[in-house]
């Protein structure tokens, strides 16, 4: 196959895969409305009678906004949700936050949004959307930290390299909000619809848990970075408490989440005649070695038939991290193709390599994530490119810029992690 044509097997995968997650898609799918019936997931809520508001948070609320908009029809009574962009809803408000770092304007969104849910009666019905995103745009901190104090807190402790869990469990504890904080300002019935974006799907990681009661421990997290060094001691100290959140939780259905894009993957690829192995989404160690373990696959399948004799694909999902370690600039997804390229020493005319955000945002770039065919291969050979400076620079985005290989998809609107995809022909 022609790198004219692996590349426009790509296209062609992440233009049906991000159109089959969508958030309006998938609520559309998993949410019924039969008479006084509300349908979720085969689970059945009486709504006779009853007021349905609909409140939310995550850069896919509004797009899950959307969807429900259309089942409900006139049984919506209002809402509000809290989003990174503006955007006009038939009944709902959209206030916006800061993304991927709160600042006032989270803050002030999110006490509107308190006052909005105070504001309902115990016989309402909530309907709460919560996606990715929501840590940063649903905000009110401890009074022992300001908003900007924050702000610089979670910056560093992103660039160490903590996980997506890791990073939420701090936040949870210098959050009025998080970690199920938020329900001390709900009486009304209330169920939430979750677009996941956290491996394993753990409900008490997912933008930080707003409406699921959870009890962290972080002292393991603050000694294994060391993070003494990095907080003031108030707030060492703060993070070492074990704060109790006793209420009750609200039935919490998850919608889409990185398994489900990757049962589509398997199923769209196969149907192009490609055996397809899934190999884990729960992927979520350091960009370099995972970049490194898929060129050790790669190797594995061109001399040895292993796992399987060519043509296969073989795809995964997560979220990755990485320790920035310079000035340049890039993401996760790029940083983990970098790695494969520096670690293969062949790459063959009928391959494909790429990595990508489902949310089409890769660190801060506007690239969606990075792939290798033959003719960026070629593109790499004759730039002679310092591959091993630009992962120690962290400079994987122009590194791809220059040789063509950057995937720009633009916002997608939605985000269920990242898609790791090799495919050999």
């Amino acid at each position: 196959m022609k790198a004219k044509k692996m590349k426009k097997l790509l296209d062609d995968l992440l233009k049906n895969l991000i159109n089959h997650i969508s958030p309006a898609n998938l609520v559309k799918e998993k949410v019924k409305v039969d008479g006084n019936t509300l349908v979720i997931n085969d689970k059945k809520y009486d709504i006779k009678d009853k007021k349905i508001y609909i409140v939310g948070s995550g850069k896919a609320s509004v797009y899950m906004a959307k969807g429900l908009i259309e089942i409900l029809g006139e049984k919506l009574a209002g809402g509000l949700i809290i989003s990174n962009f503006p955007y006009q809803l038939e009944k709902i408000d959209v206030l916006v936050g800061s993304h991927p770092y709160p600042d006032t304007k989270s803050v002030n969104a999110t006490k509107k949004l308190i006052d909005y849910l105070s504001s309902l009666d115990k016989d309402d019905f909530v309907i709460y959307l919560l996606s990715g995103g929501t840590s940063a745009l649903l905000e009110l901190p401890t009074d022992e930290i300001s908003i900007n104090e924050l702000n610089e807190i979670t910056k560093k402790l992103m660039n160490l390299g903590l996980t997506i869990n890791e990073l939420n469990s701090i936040r949870k504890k210098l959050s009025q909000v998080k970690g199920g904080k938020l329900l001390k300002f709900i009486k009304s019935e209330t169920v939430v619809l979750v677009l996941s974006d956290v491996v394993n799907d753990k409900l008490e990681f997912i933008g930080s848990a707003p409406l699921y009661p959870s009890n962290e421990n972080t002292s393991k997290i603050l000694k294994k970075y060391n993070l003494n060094k990095v907080l003031t001691e108030n707030l060492y100290n703060l993070l070492q408490t074990n704060e109790k959140v006793k209420l009750s939780t609200p039935d919490h259905h998850i919608i889409g989440s990185n398994k489900e894009a990757l049962t589509f993957a398997k199923k769209y690829l196969e149907k192009s005649g490609i055996k397809t192995i899934v190999i884990t989404s729960y992927y979520q160690k350091d960009a370099e070695t995972l970049g490194a373990l898929f060129a050790g696959i790669y190797k594995n399948i061109l001399f040895d038939g292993f796992p399987s004799k060519k043509p296969v694909a073989v795809i995964a999902g997560g979220e990755s991290t990485v320790n920035v370690t310079g000035s340049g600039k890039g993401g996760r997804n790029q940083h983990l193709v970098l790695s494969f390229l520096n670690s293969i020493e062949c790459f063959e005319k009928n391959s494909l390599f790429f990595s990508f955000g489902t949310d089409g945002i890769d660190g801060p770039t506007d690239a969606a994530g990075a792939f290798i065919d033959y003719k960026v291969y070629e593109k790499v050979k004759k730039a002679d490119l310092d591959m091993e400076q630009c992962l120690i620079n962290s400079d994987s985005y122009n590194f791809f810029r220059e040789v063509n290989g950057l995937i720009k998809t633009g916002p997608t609107g939605t985000n269920v992690c990242d898609i790791t995809c090799l495919l050999v022909l």
